[in-house]
């Protein structure tokens, strides 16, 4: 009896210390826990710390970008005014010269404005303006002008072939925000919207027509890219589309083109009789270029790129490899 005693005795003292044992060993694991879970923790907020200072550098980033492309563009653009107010003082000077020679008894040759035909493209000798760039000096001159708004289509993916290529959401979204604004502007649309027939410029023609219900759309050819074996295409375009207006006419009109930036940049060196690639700078996707023909068969620039109306998170100008 007195051995059962002992032994059940022994075995609740080795019992009790093995409890406490683990009892021990449960609260260093415990405390093992608590502290890699702070850790874990610290290391969380540490990490979103991190992030967050990456996302505000990088809108910072995105907003350096915006100003350094406006700055370009409107460095591009003062450059081009100077360019038109270099020409336009030429002209009076020649004037001038021709007026004086008038007055003193000497004879002045009148300035040749009557070439045989519109093609060749047109070279700038940097001094005459030639009135008769569309081959209409000798017809009723119109009492109006023509204003022409040259718009580049939007972002698109590329892919091949490169005439299928077609618009991105971006660029869907840049063509709404297009689409808005020329419905704002007080004009009395011509009602021919005329658009390249690539997929992209179709496409961007047909989400800005949305907002301009009474536009008929009109498709062409000529009107594609233009590249370094395209002479006969695009002085065909060039002919087809830019004249004078009608001398019956008593309004001015005001139509609109969707092009690609390529086109736009040969119709403004034809235009406004500067050598080509004169004009190799940034156009937004979206923007609006506004040519004036005048009555009297100037070209007045008034706008080159314009897309302030943009919102800044649909702002692209460039695309991988086509244009």
């Amino acid at each position: 009896m007195e051995n059962y005693l002992l032994t059940s005795i022994l075995s609740l003292i080795f019992a009790s210390k093995c409890f406490a044992f683990l009892y021990t060993g449960m609260r260093f694991v415990n405390s093992d826990n608590q502290e890699c879970n702070n850790q874990l923790g610290q290391t969380r907020q540490a990490l979103n710390g991190t992030r967050e200072r990456l996302r505000v550098q990088q809108n910072e980033n995105e907003i350096l970008k915006t100003e350094f492309e406006r700055t370009s563009y409107f460095n591009h653009q003062a450059k081009l005014k100077e360019r038109q107010l270099q020409t336009q003082l030429l002209e009076t000077q020649r004037k001038l010269e021709r007026a004086e020679g008038l007055l003193n008894g000497t004879a002045v040759s009148s300035v040749n404005c009557s070439e045989p035909s519109r093609n060749p493209e047109a070279a700038y000798n940097g001094e005459t303006w030639n009135r008769n760039w569309d081959q209409r000096e000798n017809n009723p001159l119109p009492k109006v002008s023509r204003y022409l708004f040259l718009l580049r289509h939007g972002h698109y993916e590329f892919s091949e072939p490169e005439d299928q290529i077609r618009m991105s959401a971006l660029g869907s979204a840049q063509m709404e925000a297009l689409g808005r604004h020329l419905a704002s502007l007080s004009f009395n649309w011509s009602r021919a919207f005329v658009h390249s027939s690539k997929i992209r410029a179709q496409h961007a023609a047909q989400l800005v027509a949305k907002h301009l219900p009474q536009l008929q759309l009109q498709s062409s050819s000529l009107l594609w890219s233009v590249g370094a074996n395209d002479t006969t295409r695009r002085q065909q375009a060039f002919d087809t589309f830019f004249y004078r207006a009608s001398a019956n006419l008593t309004q001015s009109t005001h139509e609109l083109f969707m092009l690609h930036k390529s086109t736009i940049y040969y119709f403004l060196d034809r235009a406004l009789q500067i050598p080509a690639e004169t004009l190799q700078m940034t156009l937004p996707h979206g923007s609006i270029t506004l040519l004036e023909i005048a009555p009297d068969g100037r070209v007045f620039l008034k706008e080159l790129g314009n897309a302030e109306f943009m919102p800044a998170d649909l702002s692209t100008t460039t695309n991988s490899k086509w244009v």
